[in-house]
């Protein structure tokens, strides 16, 4: 499918936004060939009431049975200057689901659902994102808008979070609401490292994986993490050029790390 029609799939999808900001689950063609689904979450919250649906969700093409439980990733995009729907899965930052159905179609990683929401209120500031995100709430909204196509396996649910998704102490990937969920893993891409977030990810670490992904255009205390972390898998990941190592870090960290935690069988 062509940019365009993809992007008219969306624009049809936010029409069906009613006056009062809610929506219904809408089933899309991607370009990559499993099946996406974008659905209404937290809109009046996280949304600008002109957008539309502010979750979505892509099953991988490989064949399973409908009903199927399986495992989930779930990804927290970071700043959204510009109010972007859905930023990592169209524009500016290019298309997640053309990154992970490779990894699922070569055999490498097992069959899964790619989930993510969207905020574009308040989503220009580094430090108040995703402000009490609730991992549990997100995977029930997922559940619900998938209809039996397939279901979320809690016991196998990875977060992303990625920039700014990795800077607020009290929401994103270092929310209360996430660590009580008890998720199989945390991948944090290229996100903060200060004196706040450094004991926010030791604790996290505590119960969960962690993994830390960065690179070296944005200068931060890696060694302070490496120190307090001991726990956290930290990772340089070499990019070139420095002005896109930022945006283009996320889809080499997930070739990483989904073939060790989510193998197929």
């Amino acid at each position: 499918m062509s940019r365009f029609a993809l992007g008219a799939t969306l624009v049809i999808a936010s029409l069906l936004v009613g006056a009062g900001g809610h929506a219904k689950p809408v089933q899309t063609a991607p370009r990559a060939p499993g099946t996406t689904i974008t659905f209404p979450y937290e809109q009046r919250r996280l949304l600008h009431s002109r957008h539309g649906n502010g979750g979505l969700a892509y099953v991988t093409s490989a064949e399973v049975e409908r009903g199927a439980s399986l495992p989930v990733v779930v990804f927290l995009h970071g700043m959204n200057a510009d109010g972007q729907m859905h930023p990592w899965f169209n524009s500016p930052y290019g298309d997640l689901r053309t990154v992970v159905e490779p990894l699922v179609s070569s055999g490498s990683v097992a069959p899964f659902i790619l989930a993510a929401p969207t905020q574009t209120r308040f989503a220009t500031g580094a430090t108040v994102m995703w402000p009490r995100f609730d991992l549990g709430d997100f995977l029930d909204a997922t559940e619900r808008a998938l209809d039996g196509l397939a279901h979320v396996d809690r016991e196998r649910v990875i977060v992303v979070g990625h920039s700014a998704a990795g800077c607020n102490v009290e929401g994103g990937v270092l929310g209360d609401r996430v660590r009580t969920s008890k998720a199989m893993a945390i991948l944090a891409i290229d996100t903060c490292v200060d004196d706040r977030v450094i004991p926010e990810l030791a604790a996290t670490a505590a119960s969960t994986r962690v993994r830390f992904y960065w690179q070296k255009a944005w200068a931060r205390p890696i060694e302070a993490l490496s120190s307090a972390c001991e726990s956290c898998a930290i990772e340089e990941i070499e990019l070139t050029p420095a002005r896109t190592a930022h945006s283009a870090i996320v889809p080499e960290a997930l070739r990483r790390a989904l073939p060790e935690l989510l193998p197929a069988p």
